[in-house]
């Protein structure tokens, strides 16, 4: 992200960060919730899903960026990507929204070194 704000200016990163909330949108289903956390962060809250259906939503995202995306200004063949980390919670009492954050933080950073452009499932547990 830091790399289209320097190279085509911040209309174009901001530009990208509204394409990217559409994908999004268009990615989910009705009933669940998107929020932008900041920056070029955003989090999706599936209820009721499985690992199956958020893997499937994963794998979405990362497919819709890549082919609908793209800067203004920015030569054809540049790409977006979208690094995904996903949390998969089972009915859980008492598990922490900061939690579930964490470890979907931690799962989007795997995704990244993994080589971006992908996505990183997590299983939470609760003792």
């Amino acid at each position: 992200f830091k790399t289209i704000n320097d190279s085509y200016g911040h209309a174009s990163g901001d530009h990208v960060i509204v394409e990217v909330g559409a994908v999004i949108e268009r990615s989910v289903r009705a009933g669940d919730i998107v929020a932008r956390l900041g920056g070029d962060e955003f989090a999706i809250l599936l209820p009721e899903a499985d690992a199956a259906a958020a893997e499937a939503v994963a794998q979405r995202l990362v497919a819709d960026t890549r082919m609908s995306v793209r800067a203004p200004g920015a030569p054809d063949d540049a790409v977006i990507t979208l690094s995904v980390g996903v949390a998969v919670l089972a009915a859980r009492p008492g598990l922490a929204p900061d939690q579930v954050l964490e470890e979907a933080d931690r799962a989007m950073y795997r995704a990244k070194k993994a080589g971006r452009d992908g996505y990183a499932l997590t299983a939470l547990s609760v003792a």
